[in-house]
């Protein structure tokens, strides 16, 4: 498995600033009626809410200042495709959502050579987890950087409120 897991990305007061601004009531967060984009029965039911910040194909940016010092670390000199914040609520009984990958083409297949990192906003028992089995456990102030071509999936939690991160996506 190819990734790498940095705790304590950002400094203690950098981190604040960003935790704060997203997990105050403040950020517009949008209804996202599915996670993956797909109609398999089994996860249709499932749902979340997501707080766009970038997306390549439209070039919009909405708040993305609040992320400058994750941006000058992570993506300086790279090719963004795509950052959100995702919000999914407490699970009494929390099962992994369905294995896909983040960037798809027009015709649905995945896209290449790009990276995915996730950061995480809040300790929870949620978890990011690949299709091998590898689980990366839901801590603050942790960023989760792989080949964006890998399966993966997120649980949501069941000893907090709500588990929230923000993926980037970039070349």
């Amino acid at each position: 498995m190819n990734y790498q897991v940095v705790d304590n990305f950002l400094t203690r007061e950098e981190f604040n600033k960003i935790h704060d601004t997203i997990m105050s009531t403040d950020l517009a967060w949008q209804w996202a009626d599915k996670i993956v984009d797909d109609d398999d029965l089994e996860f249709l039911h499932r749902s979340q809410f997501v707080s766009p910040f970038y997306h390549y194909s439209t070039g919009k940016r909405d708040g993305v200042e609040i992320l400058k010092p994750i941006l000058d670390r992570l993506c300086k000199g790279k090719e963004v495709l795509r950052i959100k914040a995702n919000l999914q609520t407490y699970s009494p009984n929390p099962t992994p959502n369905k294995f896909h990958v983040d960037m798809l083409d027009e015709d649905g297949k995945a896209i290449k050579d790009y990276y995915t990192s996730i950061f995480y906003l809040n300790t929870c028992n949620g978890a990011t987890i690949f299709e091998d089995g590898t689980e990366i456990a839901s801590v603050a102030n942790r960023m989760l950087t792989f080949d964006g071509e890998l399966m993966h999936t997120g649980r949501p939690a069941s000893d907090a409120k709500r588990r929230v991160v923000i993926n980037f996506n970039y070349k």
